[in-house]
């Protein structure tokens, strides 16, 4: 799951906007940047990413509208909408723990969320990219 979805369940389960939530949802769902495969869940989604993420965001993250979150529990949630559980560091270098186990969680979580329309359709571009090609860097036959 990415970061906007997770932070579009935050705003609907406890209340703000998707873009109260996106900055933790993003920080959590890092190290996908750096190792980009479902197992990198194994670094940040665990009780020790939990624990960095209290350091670094606070006790509790607010939104606009005065909702407050315990950083903990929004962590856990996401924990959760992954992997469908929480995980300890442990548990995330043992054998039981697979892509194919956080992929089950993430599934599980997109079919309780159910499907919803989109509040705003999606604009069509009209705009055409011209492209600019000014020479070609290898030899063409």
């Amino acid at each position: 799951m990415k970061p906007l979805q997770h932070a579009h369940i935050t705003a609907h389960r406890f209340g703000g906007e998707w873009r109260d939530w996106i900055a933790i949802h993003d920080w959590i769902d890092r190290s996908k940047a750096i190792f980009p495969s479902m197992q990198h869940r194994m670094f940040l989604h665990s009780d020790f990413g939990e624990r960095l993420a209290v350091r670094i965001h606070g006790e509790a993250i607010g939104a606009e509208d005065g909702t407050v979150i315990p950083t903990r529990n929004l962590f856990r949630d996401h924990q959760v909408e992954d992997l469908g559980r929480v995980v300890t560091l442990a548990a995330s270098k043992s054998p039981t723990y697979s892509a194919r186990s956080a992929t089950i969680g993430s599934t599980f979580v997109a079919r309780r969320a159910g499907i919803q329309h989109a509040n705003n359709p999606t604009r069509i571009s009209s705009n055409a990219i011209t492209m600019e090609v000014i020479r070609s860097v290898t030899v063409t036959p």
